[in-house]
């Protein structure tokens, strides 16, 4: 049976029926010269142009390869010649030595993300396809996922109030590939993709091996994980709206009693996006570490708990999860100069902005600790909080004065136009809304 070529029709009625745009659409794609998002481009040109919008095609360099910028320049004289908008983003910081395609992929999302706050283009697409989804749910099969895990990368996701679209992940890659040679045009082939130094390839090489009757079992197996996914997704949103309580200073507080009568599996995703969200970061912790914690609460025993750079306390009622200090000072610098109406995501948990003047940002340490003691020691006492937990915010110094988030009072801060927002990578429950056909 041959393959068939994705059609305009087919493709306008994915997106038909799962997006919504603005009038007159300003859409960005991210743009890597493969088939899969050259696919996307003849595509989308084709579909923005009847909607009188605009697209931009984003190509991001991560200059890994020495012919990155002879590439860069080939895709803007096929992208310049469909008369579309091209924008080139580069990764010039110096390289990671260890999970390079992790940080390849961060370095991507955060700039394409704010280059299109900075355009204010509200719609990204990418070319991931159902090929990606099998590949992933095989990794993190093998590295022993949890149920939420185990499921399709999102249709539609949102970052930083750009929303992110996926119009080909029911779509199989050779159909992207046939769209390509209907439409008698080339693309790049990325040496990177051979290379079995990357999980991914040989997770892709393995694929290659299997016959379409055991491909289309692992596809079934995906769907069904998804769809049970679905289910515990709600019962989770359902636990922490009943139990959770969570302080905008970034401490996260639930009833022991009521944590142990839930199910296991249940147990181990709560600690999971607990500890992701308050950490800041966006990959969980090891199963085996949640098992060891998770195994003392069993146990009842009180402890105070190092895990994914949060500390975890434990009494016989509650729990108390926040920050770990001593990670906030290896990660961050001790100073940052933030700029009139500029944003800046501090400890990749709380964004700061100023719209008066430049502001000073601390991390705090012990000595600024007892200057500032005596003026805000009521405050603390008022509102519960521990040391421990004022040491992971930021000090803001404004014209000689020091203010503290959550402990300076609100209008001080709205005095001198300063806003905190606690906005961490991964929210505690899922925005991302998946379509399984």
């Amino acid at each position: 049976m041959s393959t068939k070529a994705l059609s305009l029709s087919e493709f306008s009625t994915i997106i038909s029926k799962n997006f919504i745009f603005e009038k007159k659409p300003h859409v960005a794609i991210s743009f890597s010269g493969g088939s899969d998002s050259t696919a996307l481009l003849l595509l989308m040109k084709k579909w923005i142009k009847k909607k009188k919008g605009k697209l931009t095609v984003i190509y991001f360099n991560h200059h890994l390869r020495e012919d990155s910028l002879e590439e860069a320049k080939y895709l803007k004289g096929i992208v310049r010649g469909f008369k579309l908008n091209f924008k080139v983003l580069d990764w010039i910081e110096s390289k990671p030595k260890r999970a390079l395609m992790h940080n390849a992929r961060d370095q991507r999302y955060k700039k394409i993300i704010n280059f299109c706050k900075k355009e204010q283009i509200i719609s990204l697409m990418t070319a991931h396809h159902l090929d990606d989804c099998i590949e992933t749910y095989l990794m993190r099969k093998q590295r022993k996922y949890c149920t939420t895990g185990l499921t399709y990368i999102p249709m539609i996701n949102s970052q930083e109030c750009v929303q992110i679209l996926r119009p080909f992940i029911n779509v199989k890659k050779k159909r992207l590939i046939q769209t390509c040679k209907k439409n008698n045009i080339r693309w790049i082939n990325d040496p990177s993709n051979s290379n079995e130094n990357f999980e991914r390839v040989r997770i892709r090489n393995f694929l290659k091996k299997l016959t379409t009757d055991k491909i289309n079992t692992i596809e079934q197996e995906l769907k069904n994980n998804s769809n049970k996914n679905l289910t515990f997704e709600r019962k989770l949103t359902k636990f922490f709206m009943k139990n959770l309580i969570f302080h905008d200073y970034g401490k996260f507080s639930l009833g022991i009693k009521k944590f142990l009568c839930e199910s296991e599996s249940i147990q181990i995703e709560v600690l999971k996006k607990i500890l992701v969200t308050c950490s800041g970061t966006i990959y969980p912790p090891r199963y085996r570490t949640l098992e060891i914690l998770l195994n003392r609460f069993k146990n009842h025993e009180k402890f105070k708990f190092s895990i994914h750079s949060c500390i975890v306390s434990v009494n016989d009622e509650h729990m108390e999860c926040y920050r770990e200090y001593q990670k906030i000072v290896k990660s961050i610098p001790e100073k940052i100069i933030l700029k009139k109406n500029e944003k800046f995501l501090w400890d990749s948990r709380f964004i700061i902005e100023s719209g008066s003047e430049d502001v000073l940002c601390f991390t705090m340490k012990d000595e600024i600790w007892l200057k500032l003691k005596k003026k805000f020691n009521l405050e603390r006492i008022k509102k519960k909080m521990k040391f421990d937990i004022i040491k992971t915010l930021p000090v803001i110094s404004i014209r000689g004065k020091f203010l503290i988030p959550f402990l300076s009072p609100d209008s001080e801060l709205i005095k001198h136009l300063i806003k905190v927002t606690f906005y961490p990578k991964v929210p505690l429950t899922k925005k991302n809304f998946l379509n399984i056909n």
